[in-house]
């Protein structure tokens, strides 16, 4: 992440991955003209599960492509996707950035646990989740 910038892509391989902590927090920011892009390698064929988390930090980031789906482990109240950084002492709220094309499916806990999922937290300015 120290040696993306403004326009660069970062391509996530085909395939299923568990219990992945994604930090999306480039040293440099992408630009309303160029973004910085990560993204799976055909939409729908990267699958997260157990308990994979994506979180932003930054500004004009884009994220696109990726799925979330199975048996979610996550503790009580954790976001799924959090347009925030896992800690707030280290990283800035996220400004202009963009989840697209992405699915949560059937990523829950069970009812039996007693814990509830939170699939999206909204943190900064002018951000964007559709599709």
């Amino acid at each position: 992440m120290n040696k993306v910038k403004a326009g660069d892509s970062i391509i996530w391989k085909n395939g299923e991955y568990k219990n992945e902590r994604i930090l999306f927090y480039p040293s440099r920011n992408g630009t309303e003209k160029n973004p910085i892009l990560l993204c799976a390698e055909s939409a729908g064929k990267v699958i997260f599960y157990g308990n994979s988390q994506l979180f932003l930090s930054g500004d004009y980031l884009k994220v696109e492509g990726f799925k979330f789906e199975g048996d979610c482990t996550l503790s009580d109240g954790e976001p799924v996707i959090s347009f925030s950084p896992e800690s707030s002492n280290k990283y800035d709220l996220p400004n202009h950035c963009r989840v697209t094309n992405c699915a949560i499916m059937n990523y829950s806990v069970t009812e039996e646990s007693g814990k509830n999922n939170n699939y999206v937290a909204i943190g900064g300015t002018y951000n964007e989740l559709d599709h």
